[in-house]
């Protein structure tokens, strides 16, 4: 993907697919590879950053990032009480040496709900998930929106929390606006280094 940014037809193509394409490097390889073989570049073809799309880029490179995993239950499926004391179980299972996905595995398979259909002929009742998850999330330090190519969409005070921590680190909060509780993981931190 580093090599379709610095291509010289790359600038053929819209500002949009340039997004998407920083987009996906940085969701697929993670800020700190990403930013680095972008770094190597620069020092490589300095003209680069005559462009406006590569200016942008180097400001973005120049914040910090994070990258993000989240489990979460909806409210809607367990009161929040319930689900704050659930992910609590998952913080003190992870603490104990089981795996991120080993412990969304394991709850995903035993926190289920019927949906109220069955299936064949013998009547199997479907069920669902109460846990859920999305990611990775990738956030920018993001001073000024329109300078920066990727920051994915979650709550201010969330992202605030979340760029303070070190990689490994969880978080619990509520998020009420959407109405559950999140468990995010800190994948991994990129902080630019100055030289």
């Amino acid at each position: 993907m580093i090599a379709i940014l610095f291509a010289s037809r790359a600038f053929a193509q819209s500002n949009s697919d340039i997004e998407k394409t920083v987009n996906r490097a940085l969701h697929l390889e993670g800020p700190q590879a990403f930013f680095d073989q972008v770094k190597h570049r620069y020092q490589q073809h300095a003209q680069m950053l005559l462009f406006p799309l590569h200016k942008r880029l180097f400001i973005e490179m120049n914040q910090s990032h994070a990258m993000i995993d989240a489990i979460f239950i909806s409210e809607t499926e367990l009161p929040a009480e319930k689900a704050h004391a659930t992910l609590r179980q998952m913080i003190s299972d992870m603490q104990a040496g089981k795996t991120w996905e080993n412990v969304y595995t394991e709850y995903s398979q035993n926190l289920r709900g019927d949906v109220g259909m069955d299936v064949g002929a013998t009547g199997t009742p479907v069920t669902i998930s109460k846990v859920s998850r999305f990611g990775p999330v990738i956030l920018c330090e993001q001073t000024k929106p329109e300078e920066t190519l990727v920051s994915d969409p979650l709550p201010k005070e969330h992202r605030a929390a979340l760029l303070q921590r070190a990689p490994g680190e969880v978080l619990l909060i509520g998020d009420p606006a959407r109405r559950r509780v999140v468990l995010y993981r800190v994948r991994e931190v990129y902080v630019p280094k100055l030289d």
